[in-house]
């Protein structure tokens, strides 16, 4: 197949400013080149470097790509994705091809100079790494001269002086208010106490009345902050740390390896710190740490439409979505969305001619219902088929009609079906409808059905 040529626009020297529509490049010209769609990230870099003049020794580029992650008609929103291997660059290239009215393809050269760091050398440091990868990342969006690397470089807090402290004392140095703060809070913690601080003064004291901890630092001429006076240790009794002070400390580890259980956290928090918090506590400094790196949950149904684009994008999954218009129309009421992935739809026809379908409860903030289809191959081992979310007050029997109908329309035309279902009322309506689709294709097997639907309803609520 003929390799077709891509135009591509790149920019540098300038910044990544966010706007309404997302991410925009300001300060800067772009240069733009042709690219083979097919080509691989090290080709691709390779290119670039005699029109950039950055020198290969001495600079490195990363690759940041305007990716649109919302196309309908005329509104394109777009999103930041990293190009770190072939894979991505592809996704970059082939915009052109799933959206055509998308003529070219944007980059943002982020261009740092090369510095060899030394690897992080016990399990603690994996929250430190994470935090460097974030910093860095920071401040690389920075405006500035960034083809002669003039990026000044912060160093990352937890790797001061200060850390190896087993006590804090009078004439510490720290870089800034900043570094400061940090370093009390990393004491406290470690010591599960709790402080009072006073911004104003630089002042900190213990909560607990009684114990008489305080510590106060000056600003000195050009050099930060000093410890001026400090009376310590601790004499009161160690307390429940507070869960945002411990969310903020596993926030990095957090996002490192979201996968993390509450038994790995508390695992590494009694190495780190010395001290076990309980399984509900955890819980609770993990979802704080999670919602600070991912948003809460208004943000993720925000987001909602950007990932299913991503999916759509990178799985070829059909889609079908339901929801009103605000006024503003920037903006939209959700109801529910369906979808299912290319393989299954795919791979469905080699299946037993049966679809079961099943609930799942999401309780949360915005409660609502995970509704799931699947098939039985010849092992009788689940086939996953389809799915849809679908808000609390919106599943009633016209939702159930319309998941239906999207399974028939969109997934399978396949006669001689049996549909298995739980006996809810608003299924049962929806299924003796004079125009279902699915009327003709429902057989009576009330042994075999329950049978099915038991084993399926055990295996999707593990």
């Amino acid at each position: 197949m003929e390799k077709r040529k891509i135009l591509v626009f790149c920019y540098w020297n300038g910044c990544i400013k966010d706007g309404p529509d997302g991410p925009f490049y300001q300060g800067s010209i772009p240069r733009v080149i042709r690219v083979e769609s097919k080509t691989d990230l090290p080709t691709f870099l390779n290119d670039l470097r005699p029109v950039t003049g950055f020198d290969k020794a001495k600079l490195q580029i990363d690759l940041i790509g305007r990716y649109p992650s919302i196309v309908q008609h005329s509104l394109v929103k777009y999103m930041r994705l990293p190009v770190v291997d072939n894979s991505s660059l592809e996704t970059m290239l082939e915009v052109p091809s799933y959206h055509p009215s998308i003529t070219n393809v944007e980059f943002y050269l982020e261009v740092k100079p090369l510095v060899s760091r030394p690897l992080p050398t016990n399990a603690s440091s994996s929250a430190n790494q994470a935090s460097l990868k974030h910093e860095e990342s920071t401040e690389d969006r920075n405006c500035g001269d960034a083809a002669k690397g003039s990026h000044k470089k912060k160093q990352l807090i937890l790797s001061s002086s200060w850390l190896d402290e087993s006590e804090l004392q009078i004439g510490m140095p720290f870089r800034d208010k900043e570094e400061l703060d940090k370093a009390v809070k990393l004491y406290s913690v470690r010591r599960q106490r709790e402080h009072h601080a006073y911004e104003s003064s630089a002042t900190f004291e213990c909560k607990n009345g009684g114990c008489g901890w305080i510590l106060k630092a000056a600003e000195t001429k050009g050099t930060g902050f000093k410890i001026t006076k400090y009376r310590g240790p601790h004499t009161c009794k160690p307390a429940d740390v507070c869960s945002d002070v411990l969310a903020a400390e596993l926030q990095g580890l957090t996002k490192a390896q979201p996968s993390l259980s509450v038994t790995e956290l508390n695992k590494w928090v009694r190495e780190e710190f010395g001290y076990t918090v309980s399984g509900d506590n955890m819980w609770e400094v993990k979802k704080k740490a999670i919602t600070s790196i991912l948003g809460d949950l208004d943000k993720s149904f925000s987001l909602l439409p950007k990932l299913m684009d991503a999916l759509s994008s990178s799985n070829k999954v059909v889609m079908d979505w339901q929801y009103s218009i605000s006024p503003d129309p920037k903006e939209a009421l959700f109801h529910s969305v369906f979808w299912a992935f290319h393989q299954s739809i795919k791979g469905f026809p080699h299946l037993r001619p049966l679809i079961i379908v099943d609930t799942i409860e999401l309780s949360s903030k915005h409660p609502g219902k995970l509704l799931v289809a699947a098939g039985f191959d010849a092992g009788n081992r689940l086939f996953p088929l389809a799915f849809a979310i679908v808000t609390q007050e919106r599943l009633s029997t016209e939702s159930w009609r319309w998941f239906f109908n999207c399974i028939r329309k969109k997934v399978t035309q396949r006669e001689g079906l049996c549909l298995i279902t739980s006996p809810d009322p608003d299924i049962v309506a929806a299924l003796n409808e004079p125009e279902c689709q699915w009327a003709k294709h429902r057989f009576c097997l009330r042994h075999l059905c329950l049978k099915f639907y038991e084993v399926f309803h055990s295996n999707l609520m593990t």
